[in-house]
């Protein structure tokens, strides 16, 4: 039998490092999953309700030069690939008013409302080297 841990509520717009923790272990603890996961040629997250990275496959790793026990868990995908405008709003990506036309937040909102397959084209602005560079 599998154990569920109660939910923890938090006060913001972020779920608890508990409770990521504990969605997280439910992840890897299923191998076919994470198997499957990593087998995908492209970058694969896994998201809870607050947008915040729960998995990140393999693909992510070899693209990024990472280490899988590299702590990217709770950030949201702008805080992961640096998005310029991540830090303009106190609670992060997906929070700031450039992020309500941001094709990348919408399209993770619209799949999280629909519970259905969303496919859009998006760029992301990022910041390197203090200049603004879309991708």
């Amino acid at each position: 039998m599998l154990y569920i841990p109660r939910r923890i509520e938090t006060r913001d717009n972020r779920d608890s490092l508990i409770n990521i923790n504990s969605d997280v272990n439910l992840i890897y603890q299923n191998k076919t999953v994470t198997s499957l996961l990593d087998s995908i040629p492209l970058i694969t997250l896994i998201l809870n309700k607050f947008r915040q990275i729960l998995f990140c496959n393999k693909a992510y790793h070899t693209l990024t030069s990472t280490e899988p026990q590299k702590i990217v868990l709770g950030l949201r995908p702008g805080e992961l690939f640096g998005c310029a405008y991540h830090q303009e709003s106190i609670d992060g990506c997906g929070e700031s008013e450039h992020c309500r036309y941001c094709q990348v937040v919408c399209a993770i909102r619209e799949a999280q409302s629909s519970h259905k397959q969303v496919t859009t084209e998006s760029r992301l602005t990022l910041l390197q080297n203090n200049v603004e560079v879309s991708v």
